[in-house]
């Protein structure tokens, strides 16, 4: 796991294909599609690509994420 930031009740990492529950849920809030847009992200191999294809592909080109 790559911790960016840590202090006694945060832990900011990097994502891993294990959080594509956590992806699902926060993609399909309203106020996420509201304001940023439908990702049409639905299923757990859904959140997996986008993961693989967004931040996770981003770390690893740019060792940075802006997805």
């Amino acid at each position: 796991m790559s911790v960016i930031c840590e202090t006694e009740r945060l832990v900011i990492r990097q994502f891993k294909l294990t959080d594509a529950d956590f992806i699902i849920e926060l993609l399909n809030q309203e106020s996420f599609i509201r304001f940023i847009g439908d990702k049409q992200v639905r299923s757990v191999s859904d959140a997996e690509y986008y993961l693989n294809n967004g931040p996770i592909a981003s770390y690893t080109q740019y060792g940075l994420d802006l997805t």
